[in-house]
């Protein structure tokens, strides 16, 4: 087939990297998984394959999809899901934000982008926000600041053990509010004008 395993679950030719494959992945872009385990994503629902060969080829035969797990996304989960993804590998285009879900981030996260402004872990230029080298040993942490509110107010009631285990969900939620406003995504393919 002239493929070469790069990752995990990631197949590339010869002298070509995977960079669109993630790429497609940080911007909420369809994604179809073959194979055992492989990962995909459905606009609003990323999903994965089954991680066993014996079902896989089965469900096949069966004429069915060899999916074992999806995770449907609300559209703002799928907002910050890109966002992060943005802010911890390339950069976030505020712009392209603005038109795919409607969502001003200068009005949402204010205040949390231009504290991390101050701090040195983001640069701007222009519509664009990059973490900066200095924000490079917390890359994991800062994108999830602009999780939503309520979705950290849901952390705060994991199991301690879990916390205690896991602890960036514990830093997440530390931080308090971050948002300036409410998150209000307006996806285009959901706005109708109303009848005249």
């Amino acid at each position: 087939m002239g493929y070469e395993p790069v990752l995990q679950n990631v197949f590339v030719q010869p002298g070509r990297g995977s960079y669109r494959h993630q790429v497609r992945r940080w911007d909420n872009l369809p994604l179809v998984s073959l194979g055992i385990s492989a990962q995909g994503y459905a606009p609003r629902m990323p999903y994965q394959n089954v991680g066993a060969l014996k079902p896989y080829y089965q469900l096949l035969d069966e004429g069915r999809l060899p999916i074992a797990t999806v995770d449907p996304l609300t559209p703002e989960m799928e907002l910050i899901r890109e966002v992060s993804s943005c802010l911890r590998f390339t950069r976030l285009d505020l712009g392209n934000i603005q038109r795919k879900y409607g969502v001003d981030l200068d009005y949402v996260f204010g205040d949390l982008i231009t504290t991390l402004q101050k701090l040195g872990y983001l640069q701007r230029d222009g519509d664009s926000l990059q973490m900066t080298g200095k924000a490079a040993y917390y890359n994991n942490i800062i994108p999830m600041l602009f999780a939503p509110d309520t979705f950290k107010q849901q952390m705060l009631s994991l199991p301690e053990e879990y916390l205690a285990e896991y602890p960036v969900p514990q830093v997440m939620v530390q931080a308090g509010s971050t948002q300036s406003a409410a998150i209000n995504v307006q996806l285009p393919s959901t706005h109708h004008p109303a009848p005249g």
